[in-house]
């Protein structure tokens, strides 16, 4: 029948220190006019993007992932109404760091180019080919599966058959990521001002496993 011989799951995990991290951030600029901010934006954008051409990160690691012109109100308590005060452009870019001795020299640098102006969204550490660590935890998986499913037919007094269904269960999503929330991140003034402190610890490949075995 359908619910006959021994469903076991098994899991594999493998760790590993990144080697890629994306910083998200950009420009935001607000002023009385659209031309204006736009032009604010743009050249904040300028220096932000010549900065990281300067550090030697390539353009295909440079990616728009926002841009927005919107009306900015303000309530004026008086008149009991909103009013125009100005517009607000916004410019948002994922940046990919191949080498991540780099990344605190890259949020600097974009810090000290964009000026008041610079915004961070955050930060992502990752794996450039998750594959060989995702083929390591399915063998690790596949390995824990058929260990519970023989000690189970051990303790059960019952000889374990040939393994007759395998799935993952889940997928092999790796779990390659780990934000740092940066706030504001203010303008560096100063050439002795200190490196941003960034760590991109270690992180997590698993895989989930199912199968069903047959008794004898």
């Amino acid at each position: 029948g359908a619910q006959s011989g021994i469903w076991v799951t098994g899991m594999g995990q493998v760790t590993s220190a990144p080697d890629i991290a994306t910083i998200n951030g950009g420009v935001e600029a607000v002023a009385d006019t659209v031309t204006e901010a736009r032009s604010d934006a743009a050249e904040a954008m300028e220096a932000l993007m010549a900065a990281l051409t300067a550090l030697g990160i390539e353009e295909k690691d440079i990616q728009t992932t926002h841009f927005s012109i919107y009306p900015e109100y303000q309530y004026n308590r008086e008149r009991e109404q909103s009013e125009l005060v100005g517009y607000r452009v916004n410019n948002q870019i994922a940046v990919t760091i191949r080498d991540l001795d780099q990344v605190s020299a890259v949020i600097d640098d974009m810090a000290e180019a964009g000026d008041d102006l610079v915004r961070f969204n955050g930060i992502r550490f990752g794996l450039d080919d998750p594959k060989p660590l995702e083929t390591e935890a399915r063998k690790l998986a596949v390995e824990d599966m058929t260990a519970k499913a023989t000690d189970l037919a051990e303790n059960a007094g019952v000889s374990l058959g040939d393994l007759v269904y395998i799935t993952e269960s889940f997928g092999a999503s790796p779990r390659t990521f780990e934000m740092v929330e940066s706030p504001a991140l203010a303008r560096v003034d100063a050439m002795d001002s200190a490196a941003t402190p960034i760590s991109g610890g270690e992180l997590g490949v698993t895989i989930t496993v199912q199968g069903v075995f047959n008794l004898e």
